[in-house]
């Protein structure tokens, strides 16, 4: 054992011990910008297929976050300025989308000004990783920028949409993805921003829609992906099957969608799913985008249950007249038949 004259050398590792004194109280609690979505310093994958409404999605809780405002349901501990980067759609699509949420919502335009920043990366993409002949993967110089840019504008919430179009590395490789993963941890924990990754989901994943809710593995390419990420979440489509079992007209059916915990580092995995409808709305310039808002299930399940009651009583009803008119039948024919009193 180590003699009590021996020393501990000064080694630069940021090690503490647990004092007597030592008060849980005290302890910091978690960064969360939207619990259980969003923590500073940490990356969030959500996991979707093409055509779920990921990108919208991701989107208006941006501009929740931007806002303070619940305009998806979740609670914002914190708001902040928030940068959108998408690198699959131009300028004037993302302002289409960011429009059509601000009028569905009532939102006056002038309230992101200087608190939602766009980077539209098609045709020139932010590309934040590249792999190297020998293999290794390095952040690219745009790196240094946007973490610049993200500190001037005080940036708390940055949007990446999709991965795939973030690299230049094999995305079926987990060492080359883990070390994308680490470059965007680094922009996180250097900007004190929580990052939001945008991911599609691995073709092929059976004829149910969603057969990948909840799925860690549902994610395209490499799974480092995910398990680099602090948590992660699926986006998916509602099945015809749930729809005809929840009663629900297909119509209605085609436009819900569910967010599950497929991941959660912090917290419990949450085993329910959260529901979305996506309205049509129309823009003044005779464009038409889909605004994602929460959908209350329940109302369904009450719905049913109300119809269940009603069909419940009116059956009872009917029986009850049934007999009424069969005890009225029963004396009219026992008054015809009595004899006559001479």
């Amino acid at each position: 054992m180590p003699g009590d004259d021996d020393e501990t050398k000064d080694t630069g590792l940021a090690i503490h011990t647990i004092a007597a004194d030592f008060d849980p109280a005290k302890i910091e609690q978690r960064p969360f910008l939207v619990s259980p979505l969003l923590l500073r310093g940490h990356v969030t994958a959500i996991l979707a297929p093409g055509g779920v409404g990921k990108s919208v999605f991701s989107i208006s809780l941006g501009i929740s976050v931007a806002l303070g405002q619940r305009l998806l349901g979740y609670d914002i501990r914190e708001r902040t300025n928030v940068l959108l980067v998408n690198n699959e759609d131009d300028c004037s699509e993302i302002d289409r989308r960011v429009a059509g949420i601000c009028e569905h919502w009532e939102i006056p335009f002038g309230d992101l000004d200087q608190r939602v920043f766009i980077l539209a990366g098609y045709g020139s993409p932010l590309v934040l990783a590249e792999q190297r002949r020998d293999g290794t993967v390095e952040p690219t110089d745009a790196v240094d920028g946007l973490i610049s840019e993200m500190r001037g504008r005080k940036v708390g919430l940055l949007v990446l949409d999709p991965f795939v179009s973030l690299h230049r590395v094999e995305e079926n490789n987990n060492v080359a993805v883990e070390q994308v993963l680490s470059i965007l941890r680094r922009i996180a924990n250097e900007t004190g921003a929580a990052d939001l990754l945008v991911h599609h989901t691995r073709k092929g994943q059976g004829g149910n829609a969603e057969s990948h809710a909840g799925d860690a593995d549902a994610g395209r390419g490499a799974s480092a992906l995910v398990y680099g990420t602090r948590a992660a979440f699926t986006l998916a489509r509602m099945s015809k099957e749930t729809a005809k079992k929840s009663h629900i007209e297909w119509d209605l059916g085609n436009r819900l969608f569910r967010l599950d915990s497929a991941k959660s580092n912090y917290a419990v995995k949450d085993a329910e799913a959260t529901w979305f409808e996506m309205r049509s709305h129309g823009l003044p310039n005779g464009d038409g985008v889909g605004v994602p808002v929460p959908f209350n299930f329940a109302e369904i399940e009450e719905r049913l249950a109300e119809e269940r009651e009603a069909n419940t009583r009116q059956e009872r009803e009917q029986r009850i007249l049934e007999v009424a008119e069969t005890v009225s039948r029963l004396m009219t024919g026992c008054k015809q038949r009595q004899p006559e009193i001479v």
